[in-house]
């Protein structure tokens, strides 16, 4: 079975959206967005959460949109009653972008939330974001299963400004063909050209270059997979996307001490004001000290660094003086962050001694990323299809053949300590 096929609903058949929110206007307005789709069907609407609880066994919503603040009940009291009474749909979590909300959403994602989308502040903010829209309609069709996750344009939940996306360049192995800096960084060398000032520029491209998409494996076609490198790791890189938030804390708790020697770099697609709050989370699930990273900052061993909502994180340096770099430059994969330009300036920096992992997540992040760790002699470990919200970003990977093994979640943590201990 390929990765598009698990997803995909037959021609005919439409998403079914539940909508809940106590705003006239927001639920007015996402009912004219999807109601104008010929592959989604909105069936029901409601303004607090027991209605939505009341009726959502009648009314067998696949995805509902649900807001956190609201009267009588609110979204978080609302969730694990909406999945009591009917399992089978899928919740995406609806709320601003403040810290209050960013908290309520990674505890929704604990309770069985699959995603959340951020509005934007204001009736004004959210009727003028055509890419809050864009990523809406995306996510309730990658979760109502009528688009592949792999094809899916990224998560998008990144940023709202609007910049041209860049797609990294992938070579005829199904893996990135990326141009070193003495400074770590990477440049596509697909039609690319140096500005001045600016050479340091993870990932720069002068124009969309084509997906690893158009090259997958065939269904039924073994995935190539590499060996596990011999070296012991000095660092490790994840990378994540839809339900990543959960994924990671499940990781970071399993992981032994016994990588407290090393510096671990995480890239989860997220706004600004979320990444922050995941830090947090992370650090009080696991004992450990986990940070926001900072332009600059030098690397230290037993630290988690957190990738910036809307900035690009990069390594510069080498082995033994390594420096994070941070970059506001343009959407890589429609990615920002992207996981690519953490993967490929890692690989270049630690070569065989870097252990990469890719969660589960839309989209195909990653993959060049993934494919430079190989190339360089490193390990790359992807979560399995059962155990991924959205197998997106790791299915890509499998099918590109940039993999070294594929595993459930709850063996990821094991597998990596046991690689750092040398026991492959």
């Amino acid at each position: 079975m390929s990765v598009s096929d698990k997803y995909m609903k037959s021609r005919h058949q439409k998403v079914r959206v539940m909508i809940v929110d106590d705003s006239v206007v927001v639920r007015g307005l996402f009912s004219k967005w999807l109601g104008g789709l010929a592959d989604i069907e909105v069936i029901a609407v409601h303004r607090n959460g027991k209605l939505a609880v009341d009726n959502i066994a009648k009314d067998k919503p696949d995805v509902v949109l649900l807001d956190i603040e609201m009267p009588v009940m609110d979204g978080i009291t609302a969730l694990p009653l909406l999945l009591k009474n009917y399992p089978d749909t899928k919740i995406v979590i609806s709320s601003t972008l403040t810290t209050r909300n960013a908290e309520i959403s990674l505890r929704a994602m604990a309770l069985g939330a699959v995603d959340y989308v951020a509005k934007p502040q204001g009736v004004g903010g959210l009727s003028g974001a055509p890419e809050f829209k864009a990523e809406l309609i995306q996510k309730i069709r990658v979760f109502g299963g009528v688009v592949d996750p792999v094809h899916a344009g990224g998560a998008g939940t990144a940023s709202f400004k609007a910049t041209r996306a860049v797609r990294p360049v992938i070579g005829s192995a199904g893996v990135s063909r990326a141009r070193i800096t003495s400074s770590g960084s990477s440049v596509l060398n697909r039609g690319v050209a140096s500005a001045p000032g600016r050479d340091d520029r993870v990932m720069r491209a002068a124009k969309v270059a084509p997906s690893i998409v158009g090259r997958a494996k065939p269904s039924g076609a073994a995935a190539k997979m590499h060996p596990i490198s011999t070296s012991l790791p000095k660092a490790i890189v994840v990378g994540s996307s839809t339900g990543g938030p959960p994924a990671l804390i499940e990781l970071t708790k399993s992981i032994t001490k016994d990588v407290d020697h090393i510096p671990i770099f995480i890239t989860q697609h997220m706004p600004a004001s979320f990444t922050k709050i995941l830090a947090q989370h992370i650090a009080k699930a696991t004992g450990r000290e986990c940070k926001e990273a900072e332009n600059g900052e030098a690397v230290k061993n037993g630290t988690i660094y957190v990738a910036p909502g809307g900035k690009h994180m990069s390594l510069t340096g080498t082995g033994f003086s390594v420096k994070i770099k941070l970059d506001d430059g343009p959407q890589i994969n429609f990615c920002k962050p992207s996981v690519d330009p953490l993967f490929i300036t890692a690989a270049t920096i630690y070569k065989k001694s870097l252990l990469s992992v890719i969660l589960t997540g839309m989209g195909n992040d990653g993959t060049p990323g993934a494919g430079q760790v190989i190339n360089q002699g490193g390990t790359v470990l992807v979560q399995d299809e059962k155990t991924s919200v959205v197998w997106g970003m790791p299915g890509s990977a499998v099918h590109a053949g940039v993999v070294s093994e594929v595993l459930p979640l709850t063996k990821i943590g094991p597998k990596v300590s046991n690689i750092v201990r040398g026991k492959m």
